[in-house]
Order: C-alpha cells, then sequence, then structure tokens
C-alpha cells in the first residue's frame, strides 16, 4: 500500500493508482481507507463496475447488506455481464432471508457464466434447503465436478511453474 501511496503522490490523478490503493487496504481489512480510495477511482471514472463491486464486497463483510446489494446493482448497471456481482447479489438476497431473490441472481450468475462453481454451489444449497432437492443435488454434483477440474489445473500450473524453476537453476 505504501508503494502504491507514492505512485498516487507522483501522479494524483490516475484512478488505477486509488483502485490499487483500495484493493490493497481492502486485503488488509482497512474498509474505511479501502472505501475513500475507491472512492478517489469512482471520482476519476477509473474501472467502475469493478470499483462497486469491491464496494459491495466490504459493505457485505461488514453486514450492510442493503449498501452491497446498492453497489452489486450499480456495478451490473456499468457492466450487465459482470457474473461475480450476480453471484454476489444470491449470497446477498440469501443472508437477508430472500431465497426466492437468491435463487434467482444465482441462476443469472449461472445464465452468464455455466461454469460459476459458487453459483452452483449456492443454488445448490438453496434448493437442498426447499422442495427442489433432486435440483440441489444436481448443482451440488455439478460443483464437485467443477472443484475436482479445478484443482486439477491448478495442481498441473503448479508443476509447471516447480518445472520450469527447477530448469533455470539447472541452467543457471
Amino acid at each position: 500500500a505504501q508503494l502504491i501511496q507514492k505512485a498516487i503522490d507522483l501522479d494524483p490523478d490516475q484512478g488505477i493508482f486509488y483502485l490499487h490503493l483500495g484493493k490493497s487496504l481492502m486485503d488488509l481489512t482497512d474498509y474505511p481507507g479501502a472505501r475513500e480510495a475507491y472512492q478517489e477511482a469512482l471520482d476519476r471514472g477509473t474501472e467502475r463496475a469493478k470499483v462497486h463491486y469491491d464496494l459491495g464486497l466490504i459493505a457485505e463483510r461488514q453486514d450492510r447488506l442493503y449498501d452491497a446489494v446498492r453497489h452489486f446493482e450499480n456495478a451490473i448497471d456499468v457492466n450487465g455481464a459482470f457474473d461475480d456481482c450476480y453471484y454476489q447479489l444470491g449470497t446477498v438476497h440469501a443472508k437477508l432471508g430472500d431465497p426466492s431473490a437468491a435463487a434467482g441472481w444465482f441462476e443469472k450468475a449461472l445464465e452468464l457464466n455455466p461454469r460459476h462453481i459458487s453459483a452452483h454451489y449456492g443454488l445448490g444449497l438453496l434448493y437442498l434447503k426447499s422442495d427442489r432437492d433432486g435440483d440441489g443435488r444436481e448443482h451440488m454434483e455439478t460443483f464437485q465436478r467443477l472443484k475436482q477440474v479445478r484443482l486439477a489445473r491448478e495442481e498441473k500450473a503448479r508443476k509447471r511453474a516447480a518445472d520450469r524453476a527447477a530448469a533455470r537453476r539447472q541452467n543457471g
């Protein structure tokens, strides 16, 4: 965060720096600082969908669920194909006790991205708790398959990285 702040000091008009500062502060759980940095990014018109998405995540983590809804919806207004926003709206509506709305948002995320692993999981849980256990099991099975594919890809990537590092050490 300190290096990003130095970059901002050198060129305060670069909104992308505020976006990165907001993300860094969010990762450090400095939510007030992150919100301030994200507001600066918004004021400069920088990646508005991403900024609203991250502001929604912060609001959700702080249990400001209606603020989270507003930010995720603002992100969708900027980028209607932002599947993670629909997923997050599903999680927020589930927390608000509205499983019907939550299911609709999860379904929209899956419409945009049929391999959205978290949306399959969220929808599966909702359906298992309702009268749609067959659909719930189907989504949980899809979640498990996608999880295995993801783990296999991650393992391959780790192996390739280790092989490259070994080759660099050998070549010297």
